[in-house]
């Protein structure tokens, strides 16, 4: 440790920030030099940079449990490891301060370690819930402030249609700025509002024209998917919503060239990331088979690269069964899960190989449901040095 430590600072600094974050938070524990360099304001930052473009590093998901009237919600942390095809759960000690009479919360998503949920409240309490961002492994955490809003007592119209409230969390890695984004179209509340964290400035309603008419969609995710700093929502009919977090405008994706031949087919859309790509599962109620198309760039096959959606077109890769697509490991094969077990899909031999039987009391509980497995990863990220001046301790 001596020769190491006559290192240049800077270069003792970028080998630390290599390290995974697990490493990191022994590394505090060594000497005094060593937690004053993980202590340094550029670190946290550093270390995304490298856990980012690292592919050899393990895949590692969030799995809610649902809530129940007789019990808690839970949040686990799977980790696999695809070099060695082991696996690991265990639960992450998160309690939001939710109202007691919510229906539970749930992952708005999760961006670079920083964790954005949400009550999922009985529609009459819905706007009275502020989202609450949180990084398990630094235990701070912060409450977004309340919407400024009246609901107006029992009012009909806002009752029927609280489901039009949908939610968003992205990250823009130019200005290093973290987005809540919250899209309101319910009867005398239509809009689309914005904080972001550390600019001291709340909630900021994004007038102006949107680009599109959001009034004639139907959403079928309540929480936007992000990639590429844009989230994204899908339709009932397949039609892909995209609002990009750095002009805060909304566009159309290009349509799925089956669309066109589906008018009278049974059809359920879900979208998702794979390697970096939007992709989106279209589900045959009548065969229960599922196709997966990728937007991939013109002529790349390269599964790591998105550019401009103007440049992109929808490709049909694999078809599955009972399954979704969950992730793209270093051996260029796709991870899927089905409510009991992980597989591996090889897409040049079109086979499957069973990895992980999800233990009884996850996959009963979690697996079935829509926002089930999020990716994740454990990060150093920091809430009080983004600037929130309300970030908490967990206890």
């Amino acid at each position: 440790m001596g020769n190491f430590d006559n290192l240049p600072p800077d270069i003792i600094l970028d080998i630390l920030s290599r390290l995974q974050t697990e490493s990191v938070s022994e590394c505090k524990l060594v000497c005094k030099s060593w937690r004053n360099q993980v202590r340094h304001p550029s670190f946290s930052r550093m270390q995304l940079t490298h856990l980012s473009d690292d592919p050899a590093g393990n895949l590692t998901f969030l799995l809610l449990k649902p809530y129940r009237y007789t019990e808690h919600q839970q949040i686990h942390y799977f980790e696999y490891d695809h070099e060695y095809e082991t696996h690991r759960i265990r639960k992450i000690n998160i309690k939001p301060p939710f109202d007691e009479n919510s229906g539970g919360y749930g992952i708005i998503g999760s961006v670079n370690g920083l964790i954005c949920l949400n009550a999922c409240n009985d529609h009459t309490l819905f706007d009275y819930q502020p989202a609450y961002i949180c990084n398990p492994v630094t235990k701070e955490y912060v409450i977004v402030p309340k919407l400024n809003r009246e609901m107006g007592g029992g009012d009909v119209n806002l009752r029927q249609n609280f489901h039009d409230v949908y939610s968003g969390f992205g990250y823009l890695r130019s200005s290093n700025e973290y987005k809540v984004v919250r899209l309101d179209r319910r009867p005398n509340f239509e809009g689309v509002e914005v904080y972001t964290l550390g600019n001291g400035n709340g909630w900021r309603n994004v007038a102006g024209e949107y680009g599109i008419d959001l009034s004639v969609f139907t959403f079928v995710n309540d929480y936007g998917v992000f990639a590429n700093e844009t989230l994204h929502w899908i339709t009932l009919d397949g039609k892909i919503v995209a609002f990009n977090l750095a002009d805060e405008n909304f566009c159309e994706l290009p349509p799925l060239p089956c669309l066109s031949l589906a008018d009278n087919v049974d059809l359920n859309f879900e979208i998702g990331i794979l390697g970096g790509i939007l992709w989106c599962s279209i589900l045959d109620e009548c065969t229960r088979k599922t196709d997966i198309w990728l937007l991939r760039k013109n002529g790349n096959q390269n599964m790591e690269e998105q550019d401009d959606y103007r440049s992109l077109t929808w490709c049909q890769e694999f078809g599955l069964v009972g399954m979704k697509p969950l992730a793209l490991a270093k051996s260029g094969a796709v991870l899927c899960y089905s409510p009991t077990d992980l597989y591996s899909y090889d897409m040049n031999s079109s086979c499957f190989k069973k990895l992980v039987n999800f233990p009884r009391c996850i996959c009963q509980a979690t697996i079935p449901l829509r926002n089930t497995l999020i990716p994740h990863m454990n990060t150093l990220i920091s809430l009080k040095t983004l600037g929130e001046e309300e970030t908490k301790t967990m206890e």
